[in-house]
């Protein structure tokens, strides 16, 4: 996954920062392997599948501008696909 700049994530302190694709993978990994799932491919596709769903739901703005996106958006998108998919206790995790 390439790295986009021109996304923040506002967290729930009030900073911001650059989104970063690994950090995402990462943390569904980890819900993923609370349940038994050790699949590193599956938290990639999950996290690639789910910044997409976010850049057209928000409008990609070619660089131009960074989209500020909240980590509440991000975690209900990766709830949702995790549900989808058939990972109803990783989502809760």
């Amino acid at each position: 996954m390439k790295r986009r700049t021109e996304h923040l994530v506002l967290k729930r302190d009030g900073r911001t920062e650059f989104l970063r694709a690994t950090k995402l993978a990462r943390s569904i990994h980890l819900a993923l392997h609370s349940v038994g799932v050790d699949e590193d491919w599956r938290a990639i596709e999950i996290a690639s599948v789910a910044l997409q769903a976010l850049r057209r739901k928000r409008g990609d703005t070619g660089g131009e501008e960074p989209v500020l996106l909240t980590t509440t958006e991000l975690s209900d998108v990766v709830q949702h696909l995790l549900v989808v998919t058939g990972q109803p206790a990783a989502a809760v995790a």
